[in-house]
């Protein structure tokens, strides 16, 4: 299963920005594409053909455009959860890739795939955040509404992004991916202060749910490839899926992974268990009438999610920590948007408060300067 290229049908880009250096590069990469100037981008009507499931037809077009907003946001955690004090930088939004299971499908309301071209706004604002707080650290990701490199070859966003957070001993670039794109990462001369992560799951179903993504192979060979330039690399056991051989197929991961990658070279793991919006299971049938992933025993969570019944969280969590210890018991692991009494069963302790959370990645020195 190799991954699959983005190649918009039809490119809309904001007229003010046509001379915009992204612009031209994403054109000069997508040269097939048909290029559609428009003065106000929120003026775009898709007319959906017949017959055609609208995000399906959706996903072959994008928007170049100016963010007007701020690009620099903290992550939207959920009520009564730890979180990580992560904070989220959206240079787009949605992506080509089809997971089944993903909440872009629920959440951005059939729009038009983006990205915002102003990369010098939002150099300008890191800038000014990360030297009005020197104290403060700050992980930065760029895949929570977008896969970080699954544009790249288009964009090269990469080639701005990791040289840029080189320069700050206080920040930290996180780059997470489906893909195995990294081409253009390893051709960087300086790499410090990004961390390159893997969303990862047992090969099933990545096949069945994770459509157009690489596979866990090569994924990892990818990662490999990283952690030999001198990048450090992270893994997301997120979301986890309850099926039927879940054990020996995320036994497995594990075990691809430390034989893999060099331990001194992971920065952390994470792991949460698959949640989403009732409204994504409509959509999920409609579009891929062969999933499985609601067939799990879900119960109501705040802010309308559903969720794996307790005891089938805590006893996936359990497991796969036990796993990760039995390679590595030094290795950085932590629950994602999971309860305190959840970290308490796993972990023997609850970080108590998100920002405790982010302490102890502080103090695992997770944030570093390398190779600048």
């Amino acid at each position: 299963m190799s991954f699959v290229r983005f190649y918009p049908k039809r490119i809309y880009i904001e007229r003010s920005m046509r001379d915009h250096p992204t612009v031209e590069t994403v054109l000069n990469n997508r040269p097939q594409a048909e290029a559609i100037y428009v003065d106000d981008p929120d003026t775009i009507r898709i007319n959906t053909p017949s017959g055609v499931n609208p995000i399906t037809y959706r996903k072959k077009l994008l928007l170049l455009r100016r963010q007007k907003g701020s690009f620099f946001k903290k992550c939207p955690g959920i009520h009564d959860t730890i979180c990580c004090n992560y904070y989220i930088l959206n240079w787009a939004n949605d992506c080509h890739l089809d997971c089944s299971y993903c909440f872009l499908q629920s959440y951005l309301n059939h729009s038009v795939a983006k990205i915002y071209v102003n990369t010098e706004d939002m150099l300008t604002e890191l800038d000014h955040v990360f030297k009005k707080n020197p104290r403060s650290n700050y992980r930065v990701g760029t895949g929570e509404y977008a896969d970080s490199l699954g544009w790249d070859d288009m964009t090269h966003l990469s080639d701005t992004l990791v040289p840029f957070f080189a320069h700050y001993p206080n920040a930290l670039l996180e780059l997470k991916t489906k893909s195995d794109q990294i081409d253009r990462l390893i051709r960087l001369n300086s790499v410090g202060n990004t961390v390159v992560s893997w969303s990862v799951n047992p090969p099933k179903i990545i096949r069945e749910e994770e459509h157009k993504t690489a596979s866990l192979a090569h994924r990892l060979r990818a990662a490999r490839r990283c952690a030999e330039k001198g990048y450090k690399i992270a893994f997301h056991f997120d979301p986890m899926i309850h099926y039927l051989e879940w054990e020996t197929g995320y036994k497995s991961v594990v075990d691809q992974i430390f034989d893999t990658i060099p331990i001194r070279q992971i920065a952390w793991i994470s792991i949460g268990a698959f949640r989403f919006h009732p409204l994504l299971k409509e959509i999920v049938r409609t579009r891929f009438p062969k999933s499985k992933i609601f067939l799990g025993e879900f119960i109501p969570a705040d802010h309308d999610k559903m969720r794996y019944f307790k005891p089938i969280r805590v006893q996936m969590y359990q497991k796969i920590r036990q796993w990760i210890a039995d390679r590595d018991p030094n290795i950085f692991n932590h629950l994602c948007m999971e309860t305190e009494d959840v970290w308490q069963k796993i972990y023997g302790f609850s970080p108590g408060c998100s920002a405790d959370l982010n302490r102890m990645f502080d103090n695992r020195g997770i944030l570093f300067t390398q190779n600048s």
